[in-house]
């Protein structure tokens, strides 16, 4: 959390090289700049960096992205009551994740990854065991929101979810390519 703080525009988050990292919040994490949270394994080492939400008293999304242009890649999130990730900004990117066992809040959300904006990539994702939507792309409910357009779902391995695979509520223009939905 405090290395997301601290970050300025265009900084890349690491992980210490370790065998395994299992990293609990309390609290969602809301990204406001343009920085990359990276989680894949550094050359010659095969850690997973898992962050659980399992000790959250909030009903808040896991990771909210509304600065634009960030990017979470090979990350293991679980345990989220709510959306895993909440993508409310444009030019993001979420790839090599694994996301799984979310809860639905009191808002009926349980989706992995909520997009209410354009032009964000979600690509080559495990999305598993969610209790709405694997990916969920629309519009917010308020009125005069913008449609999200642009997104791209793609290379994707998503099986297990309550609800759709990917689902599309009010969304224009969004590629949807070579997922396996089961």
């Amino acid at each position: 959390r405090e290395a997301v703080f601290a970050a300025g525009a265009g900084d890349v988050i690491h992980f210490a090289p370790v065998l395994a990292s299992n990293i609990q919040l309390n609290s969602g994490l809301g990204i406001f700049t343009p920085l990359t949270i990276d989680g894949e394994p550094l050359p010659n080492s095969s850690p997973t960096v898992t962050v659980d939400f399992s000790f959250s008293a909030s009903l808040a999304p896991g990771f909210v992205l509304t600065g634009g242009g960030a990017t979470i890649r090979g990350l293991d999130i679980r345990n989220v009551t709510g959306a895993a990730i909440e993508i409310d900004s444009d030019d993001n990117s979420v790839r090599n994740c694994r996301v799984s066992q979310t809860s639905v809040n009191s808002q009926g959300v349980g989706h992995a990854v909520l997009v209410l904006a354009s032009n964000n990539t979600i690509e080559n994702n495990t999305i598993e065991n969610n209790s709405s939507a694997g990916i969920f792309i629309g519009q917010r409910i308020v009125p005069g929101s913008p449609r999200p357009a642009g997104n791209r779902v793609q290379g994707n391995i998503l099986f297990a979810n309550a609800g759709s695979g990917v689902a599309l509520v009010d969304a224009d223009a969004t590629t949807i390519s070579a997922n396996i939905i089961a």
